[in-house]
């Protein structure tokens, strides 16, 4: 069997991400691996409709308030990783982009030995519309992935 010595954490601070996160410290504690925590920011998040870019100063509000939500999303990251850190070893990262293609870039950049990620738990059309992102990482990472299901 091979040895966990890296292992990816990617956390959308949900939780489900949350949930999650008492496995990654776990398989890392029981393996003696670093956890490597991973928050991908999205911008789509923050895009606003075409329309109100014609308004005055739209443009200025809205990188303003992609540099607060960054910002916030950063503390937040620190105060997990360190809270991590005092467990097990960790190292954090925030990165941009669409979440499931970078956890899966991330993971193979970092030699990765396996992700441990939540799931949404959606189903039917909710998955079709939301897309999942844990689904995008199984199917393309090339590492295992462990998946854990929200709590009912």
């Amino acid at each position: 069997m091979p040895k966990i010595k890296r292992l990816v954490y990617p956390t959308c601070f949900t939780s489900e991400s949350q949930e999650a996160e008492r496995y990654a410290i776990w398989l890392a504690q029981q393996s003696d691996a670093e956890i490597l925590l991973l928050h991908v920011f999205d911008h789509s998040a923050l895009e606003i409709p075409a329309p109100y870019f014609m308004l005055p100063s739209a443009e200025h509000w809205v990188q303003h308030r992609m540099t607060e939500v960054m910002q916030r999303v950063q503390q937040e990251l620190e105060q997990l990783g360190t809270r991590i850190k005092n467990e097990v070893s960790c190292n954090w990262a925030m990165i941009e982009g669409k979440p499931g293609p970078e956890i899966v870039t991330y993971a193979h950049d970092h030699q990765a030995d396996m992700i441990v990620m939540g799931t949404h738990g959606y189903t039917g059309l909710d998955r079709l519309v939301l897309g999942s992102v844990a689904e995008y990482v199984v199917r393309h990472a090339d590492c295992p992935v462990l998946t854990i299901k929200p709590k009912a």
